[in-house]
């Protein structure tokens, strides 16, 4: 499970990957429409420095990404509320002090993990981001 700031991260693991093992499933995490900035909705909650992929317009798709194979097999939306209380879980039971990001990529990685057909399966997650930038945001605010 990848999030997306500039793409390059999940293009090119997906790029590796696939060449790799051409069953491997790729799955995007992207903020949900309601914690993206919007002009009627200007101060979400959100899932700093990560951008909404999947569905952009084809003349805002970055060049890497190849618009007739996307390097990513399905991609989930992921409200920044789910992800701070994921962070905030995972520091008060293991210690693991999440930002943002990470916590949006682990609450797509429980949601994959709990398919039938992910029994069984080894599941990656990309966590690229920590808490200490977040420590005065509403994620660690309480």
């Amino acid at each position: 499970v990848q999030l997306v700031g500039t793409g390059g991260t999940l293009a090119g693991l997906s790029k590796f990957m696939k060449e790799k093992n051409p069953d491997v499933k790729i799955i995007g995490a992207q903020p949900a429409k309601a914690s993206r900035r919007t002009p009627q909705n200007p101060n979400p909650n959100t899932i700093d420095g990560v951008l909404a992929f999947d569905g952009v317009p084809s003349q805002s798709i970055p060049t890497f990404f190849d618009e007739d194979n996307l390097p990513y097999d399905e991609c989930i939306d992921i409200l920044a509320e789910d992800a701070y209380e994921t962070g905030r879980k995972l520091v008060k039971s293991d210690g693991i002090f999440l930002g943002q990001s990470a916590g949006a990529a682990i609450t797509a990685a429980t949601i994959v993990a709990k398919r039938p057909e992910a029994e069984g399966k080894n599941i990656v997650i990309i966590l690229a981001d920590n808490a200490f930038k977040y420590l005065s945001t509403n994620m660690y605010k309480e």
